[in-house]
């Protein structure tokens, strides 16, 4: 394994460690897009620009992607995600503030918004106040994501 590849290893590593013990740790490396659609990339962009503690649904990426009627397609991209965790879609829920799916089970989506904290009733619906309308998202991430995703 060359030393690039080591490191780069070493700091996911770090990231999720940092991540567990509710630190905000902050993406110190490149993510490949490589064989990602255009579609893909957009939409992880946007839902890297999601903070801790909040959630947003798969309508309000869509719209920010400025393709509102792409709800569907966008909880298949994120079903997709190759970087869960760093690329947080675990924070992205249906419009009833219901959790929708993760490709870890609902179990873990919980608990990873648990660590980040989210509130979740018992029925599995996200508290309002954690909740990013699309206009909010579209401010947070006119510039954030596009500087972690590269080919």
């Amino acid at each position: 394994m060359d030393p690039s590849t080591r490191r780069v290893g070493r700091e996911v590593v770090e990231f999720i460690n940092s991540y567990i013990k509710g630190d905000k740790p902050k993406i110190t490396f490149k993510l490949n897009v490589e064989g990602l659609t255009k579609f893909m990339n957009k939409v992880l962009a946007i839902v890297s620009s999601i903070p801790r503690g909040f959630v947003t649904c798969y309508g309000c990426v869509a719209e920010v992607i400025e393709n509102p009627y792409a709800c569907r397609a966008v909880g298949r991209a994120l079903a997709m995600n190759p970087w869960p965790i760093i690329i947080p879609c675990h924070r992205v829920v249906k419009s009833d503030l219901t959790l929708g799916g993760y490709r870890g089970g609902l179990d873990m989506k919980r608990e990873l918004l648990r660590i980040e904290g989210v509130a979740v009733t018992l029925a599995g619906r996200v508290l309002p106040a954690h909740f990013l309308e699309a206009r909010r998202l579209r401010e947070l991430s006119r510039d954030a994501g596009e500087k972690l995703l590269t080919s």
